[in-house]
């Protein structure tokens, strides 16, 4: 059973439907991350240096969810996470850039 669940698991983090998922929620933390700049940015022109705590919220959870994709994908592929040879070195700027996200 354990095994299937692998198997399903895998199949699932590879499906053209997961990958779009996470381009999409890519795209949006682009455009979502220059409107959070933009908005420092006049706010520090104004000279209010606070950011607004809807921003920091909304980042959390961008991070949350990529912080668990990346678990999610580490799990499924083991250490073919690493050691792929089309992936590999996206999963390890992906980590990378996670985890400097959660400093």
């Amino acid at each position: 059973r354990i095994q299937c669940s692998w198997e399903v698991l895998r199949s699932c983090i590879h499906s053209p439907f997961f990958r779009a998922m996470c381009g999409v929620a890519i795209l949006i933390n682009a455009i979502f991350l220059g409107i959070a700049c933009d908005n420092t940015a006049a706010s520090a022109m104004l000279g209010r240096a606070d950011e607004d705590p809807v921003f920091e919220r909304v980042e959390i959870g961008f991070v949350g969810f990529f912080l668990v994709e990346l678990i999610i994908r580490f799990l499924a592929d083991g250490r073919a996470f690493v050691k792929s040879k089309s992936d590999g070195w996206w999963n390890i700027f992906d980590t990378l850039l996670v985890g400097l996200s959660l400093i």
